[in-house]
C-alpha cells in the first residue's frame, strides 16, 4: 500500500510513526491551465496566446493512532505542530521515492473514529503546480559536444528553477556555452586561467564568486525535457563542465 511521507522545509524527512501518525494516502489533481486567447479577424475560432499552469490542491489523508485518548489529543495536536505553522513541507508518495511537492497546508478536516484513532483529511497547497526530483543531479563533462538529459517533462528555467547550475572550470577566452537543443547561447567576454571558476547559477554570471553579468550577452541556458546537445566554444586547455539541476514533473 502507497503511504504518505513528510519532510520539513530543510527536506529532512519526519519521522511520522514516531509521533503516532500513518500517512495513509495522498490525492493529485490534473493539471489546469490559466488560458488566453485571441480573436483574429477573417478567422475562425480562436488561438492561445499563453498558458499558464494553474497551482493545485492536493488533499493528504492521517491516521493518528495512541494507546488512549489523552495520547490521541497529544498526537493530534502534533500533527497541527507539523502542518499548521508558517514553515512550507515537503510530501511525497512511498511508491514515487523519488519526487516531491513543496507545499504548506491550507486548512484540515479531523474525524473521530473511536477513543484512540482519528482520520484527518489535510489539504495542501502546491504553489508552482509542479513536483520535482529530491535530489539534485550533478553530471561532469570534459569534452566541448556533450549531452545532459532532463529527465523530468517540463522545462528547467534558471529564472524560475534557481538551484540550477552551470560551471565551467578551466583556461578560456571569450567563453561561449550553447544548448543547441533549445538554441540558447551563453557568452562572455573575458579570460579565465586553470584554476578559475565561472557558475551560471540561477539568473546569476559568477566568475570565483564575482559577478560578471554586466559582461555577458545577458542571456541563460534553459534545459529542455529529453536530452540536450551542449557545444563549447572558447576553451583554451582542459577544462571540466558541470550541470547541477532537480528535475521538474507535471
Amino acid at each position: 500500500m502507497d503511504r504518505i511521507k513528510l519532510f520539513n522545509y530543510l527536506g529532512e524527512e519526519i519521522n511520522l510513526e514516531s509521533l503516532g501518525l500513518v500517512g495513509l494516502k495522498l490525492e493529485i489533481p490534473s493539471p489546469s491551465y490559466r488560458v488566453k486567447r485571441e480573436v483574429l479577424d477573417g478567422r475562425a475560432g480562436e488561438i492561445v496566446v499563453e498558458k499558464i499552469l494553474n497551482s493545485r490542491l492536493l488533499v493528504a489523508d492521517f491516521m493518528v493512532t495512541s494507546s488512549d485518548y489523552t495520547e490521541s489529543l497529544q498526537s493530534r495536536d502534533q500533527l497541527y505542530e507539523l502542518i499548521g505553522n508558517e514553515q512550507f513541507l515537503y510530501v511525497s508518495e512511498s511508491k514515487q521515492p523519488s519526487k516531491r511537492w513543496k507545499v504548506h497546508a491550507d486548512g484540515w478536516t479531523p474525524e473521530r473514529i473511536n477513543s484512540a484513532v482519528s482520520l484527518f483529511q489535510v489539504s495542501l497547497f502546491a504553489d508552482s503546480g509542479t513536483s520535482e526530483s529530491i535530489s539534485i543531479v550533478e553530471k561532469t563533462f570534459s569534452t566541448s559536444t556533450f549531452q545532459f538529459k532532463n529527465e523530468g517533462n517540463l522545462l528547467i528555467d534558471p529564472r524560475i528553477h534557481s538551484e540550477t547550475e552551470i560551471e565551467f572550470s578551466g583556461a578560456s577566452s571569450n567563453l561561449i556555452i550553447r544548448n543547441l537543443t533549445t538554441s540558447d547561447e551563453w557568452s562572455w567576454i573575458g579570460e579565465t586561467l586553470e584554476t578559475d571558476i565561472l557558475l551560471l547559477k540561477g539568473v546569476r554570471s559568477l566568475n570565483n564568486n564575482a559577478s560578471i553579468f554586466g559582461q555577458t550577452n545577458k542571456k541563460l541556458i534553459t534545459l529542455s525535457p529529453g536530452w540536450n546537445d551542449f557545444e563549447v566554444i572558447g576553451a583554451t586547455g582542459d577544462f571540466e563542465v558541470t550541470i547541477r539541476s532537480r528535475f521538474y514533473f507535471l
